[in-house]
């Protein structure tokens, strides 16, 4: 997250006509969508599985466009008193 944003002067544009393409068409890209999980350790005995949780790690392109839909949606509620 922190080179995408030291980037985004860069990258915006393209980053844009991308989310627009996604938007328009329905169609996500399956990377955005996968997510890698991985135990994170809690406490206790390492050789507890109960001891680990389950992470997801997900793509931060896809998380950026989730923040600006969540935002969008968020701002036309509010602007037509819907809540």
């Amino acid at each position: 997250p922190k080179i995408l944003k030291e980037i985004r002067h860069e990258v915006g544009a393209t980053l844009c006509e991308i989310f627009n393409d996604s938007l328009r068409s329905g169609n996500i890209p399956r990377d955005w969508r996968d997510a890698i999980v991985t135990p994170l350790f809690k406490k206790g005995l390492r050789s507890e599985t109960s001891n680990y949780r389950p992470v997801s790690l997900t793509c931060i392109i896809c998380k950026v466009l989730k923040k600006i839909i969540k935002r969008n949606i968020v701002e036309h509620l509010n602007s037509n008193c819907i809540i």
